[in-house]
């Protein structure tokens, strides 16, 4: 199997697990006015400047999530809002219910991506939502104690351990 025929594996099977666990009752619980806000769309919680940035792109995905429910928001459409830091309210309690039962989901690029975007979230949001961080600490925490140097090193770019260690340490 060649390098794309590999990442397009990568990528299917992280659509396949995200529709499987996204809607799991393991990851963080939303308080009932977020979850009303899952029949509303993209443009109806965005600012006007963030809907003209994510139209002018003309990605399917970045139009996807101005256009659409974020209740039909597909992986890749929650990959845009987290790898842009829109929407996080919604974005990492969904994920959440992804990344609990596989920490280490394909992202765009390389396993262990969408735990790590998690974890380069500004510090700012983590303060307003403690209780979420202490969530993802112990899902870092599970995948560094999984995984001997050596094989973190094999599934993740050196920059994503570097990151999940830095994560757990910071005490925001």
């Amino acid at each position: 199997m060649d390098l794309f025929e590999e990442h397009f594996e990568n990528c299917k099977k992280s659509e396949e697990i995200f529709e499987l666990y996204k809607n799991s009752d393991k990851g963080i619980i939303l308080s009932n006015e977020l979850k009303d806000n899952f029949s509303k769309k993209g443009s109806e919680l965005l600012t006007k400047k963030e809907v003209a940035h994510f139209l002018e792109i003309r990605g399917i995905y970045y139009t996807n999530v101005v256009k659409n429910e974020l209740k039909d928001y597909s992986f890749y459409e929650w990959l845009v809002c987290l790898e842009q830091k829109k929407l996080l309210e919604y974005v990492v309690p969904v994920l959440s219910n992804v990344l609990v039962h596989y920490p280490i989901l394909y992202g765009i690029h390389y396993h262990g991506e969408v735990l790590y975007q998690i974890t380069i979230i500004e510090s700012d949001f983590w303060e307003n939502h403690f209780g979420w961080k202490e969530y993802f600490i112990s899902i870092v925490n599970d995948v560094l104690s999984k995984y001997t140097i050596t094989e973190l090193t094999n599934i993740f770019p050196e920059e994503y351990i570097s990151q999940f260690q830095k994560f757990v340490l910071c005490d925001y």
